[in-house]
């Protein structure tokens, strides 16, 4: 996929390099309107961060954190993409995770169990320092207090781990640890190097907390098709989208968390949440359904009636499972809105794609220029539009189908698979007023005075056009 995506980039560039008169550089390909919109939407809500953790409330921050990231990952976004709104969503991404505790038991104590306590345990500790307890470091031994809290660049910790002398870097004798674990160690420093055990003289990341119940086993029921109501197309979507946002993490609502399907039939400490062919037994029921007034979900806008009815239904049909694996992530059966949009593009026919195409660029045409039409000219692989000659757009519609199919030839494309999925727009403008408004209007960025053409392709070719002013 990511040979073809690289192909598809190199035919858009050599396409504007080709077509641009003047040869003028081509800047690289932007973000699309939507993305960036999503992700000012996500640079809001990562503002959230900073109020869960003054609350306390860091499950919540870090599904914040959690939900950012995976977004990240379903628009398949370029790290080295020079968007100015990508960079400063990065920015803002990394400043909300740092925001999150680090949590000494669970994040710092592992690295110094596997790195320190070869010398710094409780046998023949060198330097007198021992490191296998809390209150050992805070100790310190005979060159001091190796933590100095809220001041990593004091604290020998961080130095001697961080140092670039092999004859003073910690641990000696060993590899330098990476780079990401020397600035966990950091972090938990320079947040006040707190304590979040029960017993500062336990081994550490060996809490004395209460040990937590086995959970129970439960049986799931494969569903069979006699079933009217389907889990993973009519409970599952609410479940992931509304209830696990308090009822999943660390530290979830009411002490009941779930993330797959089996931890869902498991229950929680107030009774059994779901009783499979028994409605009137399962708490979720009262709750969603029965109550008044109805108590979930907390905070947000309640369930609709035809949803928490399916839920009642599903559970007196016996709760039966309609997914591939019980044990896997109830969000891996629940498509995001992407995955959505995706799906519904892929299950266009070429022709249906091919006229989606022109009533998109029709579309993006009239935001530049709502009072002119212009000339179009179709080909096998090119839709050009603009306000130029229909000769002239002929001619570039020549010179792209030309280079591209030599191309062609230097990287073949699966039979049978176009270059561009429901061809490729190229919109051309005669005056430079007009191409500069497309990155004024559509990308909200000013132009250079060296650059003539752009191009901006999606992954799913949701969105494909190159932009040029004909010099």
């Amino acid at each position: 996929m990511f040979f073809f995506m690289f192909f598809r980039q190199l035919l858009v560039s050599a396409i504007v390099l080709s077509a641009v008169l003047a040869a003028a550089p081509v800047v690289h390909a932007t973000l699309p309107p939507e993305v960036r919109k999503e992700l000012s939407e996500l640079m809001k809500e990562l503002k959230e961060v900073n109020v869960h953790v003054k609350k306390k409330e860091v499950d919540q921050a870090k599904e914040i954190i959690k939900k950012a990231e995976d977004r990240i990952k379903e628009l398949a976004i370029p790290d080295d993409e020079k968007d100015r709104t990508y960079s400063t969503f990065k920015g803002q991404l990394e400043k909300a995770k740092n925001l999150i505790p680090v949590s000494f038991e669970h994040e710092v104590a592992p690295i110094l169990k596997d790195n320190c306590l070869r010398c710094h345990g409780e046998e023949n500790p060198r330097a007198n320092l021992r490191m296998d307890t809390f209150n050992g470091i805070v100790k310190g031994g005979a060159n001091g207090v190796p933590v100095a809290p809220r001041l990593p660049a004091r604290s020998a910790l961080v130095v001697r781990m961080a140092s670039p002398d092999d004859q003073l870097r910690m641990p000696k004798g060993g590899a330098k640890l990476a780079d990401a674990d020397i600035m966990t160690v950091a972090r938990w420093i320079e947040q006040g190097a707190n304590y979040d055990g029960t017993d500062r003289d336990a081994p550490i990341d060996q809490s004395t907390e209460e040990k937590k119940e086995p959970p129970k086993p439960v049986t799931v029921v494969m569903a069979d098709g006699t079933e009217t109501v389907s889990f993973k197309d009519d409970v599952a979507p609410w479940l992931v989208n509304i209830c696990m946002g308090c009822h999943s993490g660390n530290n979830p609502r009411g002490k009941f968390g779930f993330t797959t399907f089996e931890q869902l039939l498991q229950g929680g400490p107030t009774g059994s949440t779901i009783v499979p062919g028994k409605p009137d037994e399962s708490y979720i029921v009262d709750l969603v359904l029965r109550q008044e007034p109805l108590k979930m979900p907390q905070g947000q806008a309640q369930l609709k009636k035809s949803q928490a009815l399916a839920l009642e239904t599903w559970i007196k049909e016996g709760a039966h499972f309609d997914g591939k694996d019980p044990k896997a992530p109830l969000r891996d059966i629940v498509p995001t809105a992407a995955q959505l949009a995706a799906a519904q593009l892929a299950k266009m026919t070429d022709e249906e794609f091919a006229e989606r195409r022109i009533a998109e660029s029709a579309a993006l045409w009239k935001r530049i220029s709502p009072k002119v039409e212009g000339a179009a000219v179709t080909t096998t692989n090119f839709y050009f539009y603009g306000i130029v000659s229909e000769d002239r757009l002929k001619q570039l519609s020549e010179v792209a189908e030309t280079h591209l199919a030599e191309l062609a030839k230097q990287y073949p494309l699966p039979a049978g698979e176009p270059a561009f999925r429901g061809r490729l727009t190229v919109f051309v403008t005669k005056d430079r007023f007009d191409y500069e408004e497309f990155n004024t209007v559509l990308m909200n960025r000013r132009t250079p005075k060296t650059v003539s053409g752009h191009s901006t392709i999606t992954a799913n070719f949701e969105t494909a056009y190159v932009a040029m002013h004909d010099v």
